[in-house]
């Protein structure tokens, strides 16, 4: 057995991890980043042309230095040309307050390579951070959105098809979803929210690709505690854990708890997928609410729904140092 300290461990099984699941689309949340260059207070505010929208983006990273607006723009979006999605003249930018915090933020609609590119950007008040958990190109194709206004809010109204093409080269199954931006993450907008209280949650997963992960987070009132094995599958000598336990800011138990009620966790099913596909994430979940009354969740393949993808990132990051 190889012997490293507990934070390398964690901090080698935690990238690991994240670096599989981004390669092979498991995990949608992987595709929220914040920008790492300097936060201009009202930037988003002041943008009027393309140039600028490029300007603001292309710090960002690789995808979005290839980034094209406007008409250009305009062409990778024609199977929704004749639908309420169409992307009219060349206006491919649009502004929005997501996260309803008074500042305004960017839907972008643009082309890399010749493929839609569907993305976020909000104004935190303290950052830029980049939001497009709602797609997932590797079961998904043809990403589309928009804004629209329900109860005074801003949502984003999001739509694509089934990775695989029908007969002809047809686009097929296409999926249309209207969210909301919930801790931190897009997920299925609920009009009517009812808190919950939580007396302890259980999150545990099993992923196997080149190693096997095995994952547990627990949160009991103000503690979270992580535990994660990684085990080579070729080699069983070839095993490390992480383990850390620390205490929630309020804060950070206040998201995890706005989450819980805003998916409505004890209305999801108890079951989701019915056959597990290769390479993806197994999640068990288990919240017992201020009653004792427990809803256990089986999502075989890790995507039951986009909330529930929200809350097993928003668990590792809450989990991590």
């Amino acid at each position: 057995m190889i012997q490293v300290s507990v934070y390398e461990c964690f901090v080698r099984c935690l990238f690991l991890t994240s670096l599989i699941l981004l390669v092979l689309g498991a995990a949608p949340d992987t595709f929220c980043q914040v920008a790492a260059h300097k936060y201009v207070p009202g930037r988003i505010a002041a943008i009027k042309t393309d140039e600028q929208v490029l300007e603001l983006i292309r710090p960002f990273g690789w995808e979005f230095e290839e980034a094209v607006l406007g008409d250009s723009a305009a062409a990778a979006y024609r199977p929704y040309r004749f639908t309420r999605f169409a992307v009219r003249g060349a206006q491919t930018w649009f502004k929005a307050d997501f996260d309803h915090n008074g500042l305004p933020d960017l839907l972008v609609l643009a082309r890399r390579k010749d493929i839609p590119f569907v993305f976020c950007v909000l104004d935190m008040g303290s950052k830029f951070q980049v939001a497009r958990n709602f797609a997932n190109g590797v079961r998904r194709r043809q990403p589309v959105a928009r804004v629209v206004v329900r109860n005074g809010q801003d949502l984003l109204e999001y739509a694509d098809f089934a990775r695989w093409r029908g007969r002809g080269g047809k686009l097929t199954d296409r999926r249309t979803s209207l969210l909301s931006f919930v801790a931190g993450g897009f997920v299925e907008y609920n009009h009517r929210p009812v808190l919950c209280q939580v007396r302890q949650l259980t999150y545990e997963s099993f992923y196997a690709y080149h190693q096997t992960v095995r994952t547990r987070i627990a949160v009991k009132g103000d503690s979270i505690q992580f535990w994660e094995q990684c085990t080579d599958r070729l080699d069983s000598t070839r095993n490390s854990q992480a383990q850390q336990r620390k205490l929630l800011m309020p804060a950070q138990r206040q998201q995890l708890v706005q989450l819980l009620s805003y998916i409505n966790y004890s209305a999801l099913r108890n079951n989701y997928g019915s056959i597990h596909v290769n390479h993806t994430t197994h999640v068990e979940l288990t919240v017992e609410n201020e009653h004792g009354e427990k809803k256990s969740i089986d999502d075989l393949n890790g995507y039951g729904t986009m909330g529930l993808g929200r809350l097993y990132a928003l668990l590792r990051e809450l989990a991590s140092p």
